[in-house]
């Protein structure tokens, strides 16, 4: 009798297990349902006995296709050569093992493949589980990438070639004061191209930080991520402002204090930590939203890091494309710039254009305390020789910005008046006395402290316009600024 009784125990024991490990398979189930990975799970003989949907859009293959089938179905090399997974040799988990897949239609796709091994109760293998994301885009994006760090060094061998011809430029220069200005120049654009590689370099680290981090952390994520976690996953993804405006270091401070504050109110932990990443992530006008699911999830600080991955990726990726363009204005401003007509022969020439290569070649003096006001008119193409117009504006810009000491606005507008386009370059520096005003276009005078200048700035500037049949004109109210008006015949 008492032996029945034991028997009848290991039996309602048995079936209380089974339901037990029925319920806990139930909810595995439906959390590969909705994890946002292609995601299946094997027996110890690699049969597929799970198959999420993501693994079906990823594949094209439906469950009912590959279940009780080996995963080779759908594998190729060097996924079908050498699993790893059961290999008692391979350190587990796997992370970001690269594979190729065939999908239903016959189209082979790159994945990232993360495996590690499912065991039960006792600590005895049963099977596997495997994530797979597909990443053909972006090896196609890094492709681009990688073109356009191609393109990059070739814009880089491009400016140093034009920077040697512009040094070559200057030993041929005998007026002592276009060689200083070419010096001032070539300083500024150097800064100027060193500004966005910078950022291009900072960029791409992070970038590979990121998605590396990503990759490895993703089967914890499946592990960790129960349903308030996929709620909270979502919720921040979804909730990103990209284009609200970059808070200034001061601002940050101050909003991390105060998001603090509040998580702290809620007990909710790792307060610090998640208060810098909302900032980070552009969450911060969200965030009584959030905190609900903050307070609730179960890791919601490692869910909260991941995104942050995530996040870091896309903002890592604008900033690369935000550098180059940058760099790259620069670089054609400056072929602009040096371009020479071999003939010497005037050409059609678009002013506007002309004066916007030199205001980013002078980007960065201008940008030190210097408030540039750009007042255009409409203006037809101008007959001229570009170089030498070029050489006008560019004298003209540097003697307003050594005016002003590096502070102050500087005015430049543009009009139509008959037959001539005009262009007047208005400053807010000291002015010119009326006692020396008609002498400014004197060879060899100059008001400038010794080493600063020859005084022949404006008499190439001057000879410049008369060589194209203009004229130049000054205003000037000592202790107001100076405005200097060129004139340029259209025809």
């Amino acid at each position: 009798m008492i032996a029945l009784e034991g028997i009848a125990k290991d039996i309602t024991q048995y079936v209380e297990n089974q339901k037990l490990i029925q319920s806990e398979r139930d909810y595995a189930e439906l959390i590969l349902k909705v994890v946002p990975s292609a995601v299946f799970t094997v027996n110890k003989n690699s049969v597929i006995t799970s198959w999420n949907k993501k693994a079906q859009e990823l594949t094209g293959f439906a469950p009912d296709e590959v279940l009780n089938k080996a995963c080779q179905v759908f594998a190729e090399a060097p996924c079908n050569e050498h699993c790893g997974l059961f290999d008692e040799k391979s350190r587990k988990p796997i992370n970001k093992k690269e594979c190729t897949i065939i999908t239903k239609s016959g189209e082979l796709r790159t994945v990232i493949k993360n495996a590690d091994l499912l065991k039960d109760l006792e600590g005895k293998v049963i099977g596997g589980i495997e994530s797979f994301e597909d990443i053909s885009e972006r090896k196609q994006a890094e492709e681009k990438v990688r073109q356009a760090n191609h393109d990059l060094q070739k814009q880089k061998e491009e400016l140093q070639n034009a920077l040697r011809e512009l040094e070559e430029a200057q030993s041929q220069l005998i007026q002592s004061e276009k060689m200083a200005a070419l010096g001032q120049l070539i300083a500024g654009i150097a800064h100027e191209i060193n500004t966005p590689l910078g950022a291009i370099n900072a960029s791409s680290g992070n970038l590979a930080d990121s998605l590396g981090t990503a990759a490895e952390n993703l089967p914890m994520l499946i592990r960790n991520m129960a349903r308030d976690g996929i709620n909270l996953f979502v919720r921040l993804l979804r909730n990103v402002e990209w284009d609200i405006p970059e808070l200034s270091s001061r601002e940050k401070r101050q909003l991390k204090k105060e998001l603090y504050k509040q998580l702290k109110e809620e007990n909710i932990e790792d307060a610090d930590f998640l208060a810098d990443s909302l900032i980070y992530m552009k969450l911060e006008r969200n965030v009584g939203k959030l905190i609900p699911l903050l307070a609730t999830t179960p890791n919601a600080a490692f869910i909260v890091q991941y995104t942050r991955n995530i996040i870091s990726v896309q903002k890592n990726s604008r900033n690369i494309g935000l550098a180059v363009e940058k760099a790259s204005s620069v670089v054609n401003a400056l072929k602009k710039f040096i371009h020479r007509e071999a003939s010497g022969e005037k050409s059609m020439t678009d002013i506007h254009d002309n004066l916007e290569v030199i205001f980013t070649l002078f980007a960065n003096n201008l940008k030190r305390g210097i408030e540039l006001k750009k007042e255009f008119g409409e203006l037809p193409s101008v007959a001229c020789i570009t170089e030498e117009i070029n050489q006008v504006w560019s004298n003209i810009v540097q003697n307003a910005i050594q005016a002003m000491g590096d502070k102050g606005s500087l005015t430049v507008r543009t009009w139509q008046e008959g037959p001539y386009a005009k262009v007047m370059f208005r400053d807010t520096g000291p002015g010119i006395p009326d006692q020396i005003k008609d002498r400014i276009f004197e060879p060899l005078y100059t008001t400038k402290p010794q080493g600063e200048g020859s005084g022949l700035g404006l008499d190439i500037v001057k000879k410049i316009i008369e060589r194209h049949k203009g004229k130049i004109e000054v205003e000037s109210e000592e202790g107001k600024g100076a405005s200097f008006i060129v004139s340029l015949p259209i025809k």
